[in-house]
């Protein structure tokens, strides 16, 4: 799977935005273990995700690991890894399925620049998951 291969790659930091059921998929398709292997070794993790009802306990699991933030709207899924691969992906879906059909990998310099910068941006805007947890 890409998603794996790219982790896998990470030395300093992976930054994601996922859905409501991105921890669900996580666990489902074994990319728990690959990021918390990497947190060990030092790689920094940022989440953007929807925090709701249906995955509260997920995202209080995952903060033990991970820099959380909430963000209710998620167009897209994106995953970005040292800032020198990334992993876009519709992030409509309700379903559990990983959907790498409609995935784009790039390795892209002004892909990257700008994916890092949309992450950025949502990131400075989104919620905290202690605050949205309160």
């Amino acid at each position: 799977m890409a998603t794996e291969r790219t982790q896998k790659h990470a030395q300093k930091t992976i930054d994601i935005i996922t859905t409501e059921h991105g921890l669900e998929r996580g666990k489902k398709y074994n990319i728990y273990p690959i990021e918390q292997e990497k947190i060990l070794k030092g790689v920094k993790l940022r989440s953007i995700m929807p925090i709701t009802e249906n995955n509260l306990s997920q995202v209080k699991e995952a903060m033990k690991f991970s820099d959380i933030r909430h963000e209710a709207f998620i167009p897209l899924r994106l995953k970005i890894v040292d800032n020198k691969e990334c992993l876009v992906g519709y992030g409509g879906e309700k379903s559990m399925q990983l959907s790498e059909n409609f995935s784009v990998y790039s390795n892209a310099q002004d892909m990257l620049q700008s994916m890092q910068f949309y992450f950025d941006n949502v990131w400075d805007d989104a919620v905290p998951a202690e605050e949205r947890i309160a």
